[in-house]
């Protein structure tokens, strides 16, 4: 599970920062509250990555009681599942962007799937740790 975390935290944290440089990039003029969208999306990722770093690194350095120092995987796992899901939200209102740039469109199709895989692999760990 923690691996998993580890990837995939990772990887949704690219996402955001990405879609604004290629949005940059093609010409895209995105509203603020889009692009506010996306930056607080990066910050939530990166702050999940962080949560699943820390417990990674008490796991592999040996803490015996890892909850009692504060770091519980489910808790970052519930943190991603809420920052996915807000977005997935941002991901479907970027479609309405570039309607006639099929890269564009594409590109935010082959995101939006990884965030979705993302969150059903997420949610179904969650689950069977329960």
């Amino acid at each position: 599970v923690t691996q998993e975390m580890l990837l995939w935290s990772r990887i949704s944290s690219e996402h955001p920062s990405f879609l604004l440089t290629v949005a940059r990039l093609t010409g895209k003029r995105l509203s603020k509250s889009i692009v506010d969208e996306l930056k607080k999306a990066d910050g939530k990722f990166e702050e999940n990555h962080d949560c699943v770093k820390r417990f990674a690194d008490m796991l592999y350095g040996g803490h015996k009681d890892i909850q009692s120092d504060g770091v519980d995987i489910k808790v970052c796992m519930r943190k991603f599942l809420s920052a996915d899901k807000d977005f997935i939200e941002t991901l479907i209102k970027l479609k309405e962007y570039g309607k006639k740039d099929g890269v564009w469109q594409a590109l935010i199709e082959h995101i939006e799937k990884e965030q979705r895989y993302m969150y059903r692999l997420v949610e179904t760990l969650l689950m069977q740790m329960a």
